[in-house]
């Protein structure tokens, strides 16, 4: 089993991301920058599926490292393809890293590429997403995030689980009959880190501590609960199944086990967004 990752104040949130293709493929209503908003109800569709896909360049600014990248709010059909290519110049000459061209596994409007350890690091991030034969006709792109994620050392304790929350409400009539008021449901994940060391719950970006000061309980996060589940017996679609796009539920307290080799712990909840 892999380390958990958590990518939070994703350096692509802060990147000038544009159009690369010929044309413009990007619906004007749903334009390109709403890969950026945290709301995956306000995507990006690209409405051209005949001539192209969503192209686009991310430009961190600064060489970056990438340790993986996620979508969320996707519609990909099975028959998708995707490539991601880094250099330190917009040509995309001198690469300094790219991926192969094929479709990965979606499951929940999610996917997730972890890229090759060491990760990269580079300025610039070309997407490359085609879906020609997607049944809808378009491809909507709720959510994109790329950058650095915090994973520590040691990975959460035994007991850590998902659960699908419904906060649907029911009222019963006088004759004794069930109406409900239906709500869509949700996802949950809790666990717990029994052995983080100092730099990784108390340090700078990123770290246990900086996250619940930057994201509070309203900021936004994407969590991969296991990078190997890629190679799942079952199928690689448990990568995606067991990521969330999510918020903390809860700032939980730091706690310091043993003072001399002080070790800390951490419960971490995360909440679903839809």
């Amino acid at each position: 089993m892999g380390r958990i990752n958590i990518m939070y104040n994703a350096a692509s949130d802060k990147a000038v991301i544009t159009k690369t293709s010929t044309g413009d493929y990007f619906s004007p209503s749903m334009p390109l920058v709403n890969i950026q908003n945290p709301q995956l109800s306000k995507p990006a569709r690209v409405t051209n599926l005949v001539q192209g896909g969503a192209y686009f360049l991310v430009d961190f600014g600064v060489p970056t490292r990438v340790d993986f990248i996620a979508f969320a709010g996707v519609n990909f059909s099975a028959t998708h393809s995707t490539y991601f290519i880094m250099s330190d110049n917009a040509d995309m000459s001198l690469p300094v890293w790219a991926s192969t061209r094929f479709a990965r596994p979606v499951d929940g409007g999610r996917m997730v590429y972890f890229t090759p350890n060491p990760s990269p690091i580079a300025r610039y991030l070309k997407v490359e997403l085609r879906d020609n034969t997607n049944p809808a006709g378009y491809i909507d792109i709720g959510r994109f995030m790329a950058g650095p994620a915090w994973s520590p050392a040691i990975n959460f304790a035994w007991g850590a689980g998902f659960q699908w929350v419904d906060e649907s409400t029911f009222a019963r009539s006088v004759g004794g009959q069930t109406y409900a008021d239906i709500r869509p449901k949700y996802r949950r994940l809790q666990c717990a880190f029994d052995a983080l060391s100092e730099a990784e719950a108390w340090g700078s970006f990123p770290s246990a501590y900086d996250m619940m000061q930057s994201l509070g309980t309203t900021g936004n996060l994407f969590c991969v609960y296991d990078p190997d589940d890629l190679t799942n017996a079952i199928g690689g679609f448990m990568l995606p199944r067991r990521s969330i796009y999510g918020r903390l539920a809860e700032l939980a307290p730091l706690t310091e086990i043993m003072p001399d080799a002080k070790p800390h712990s951490w419960a971490l909840t995360v909440e679903e967004l839809l």
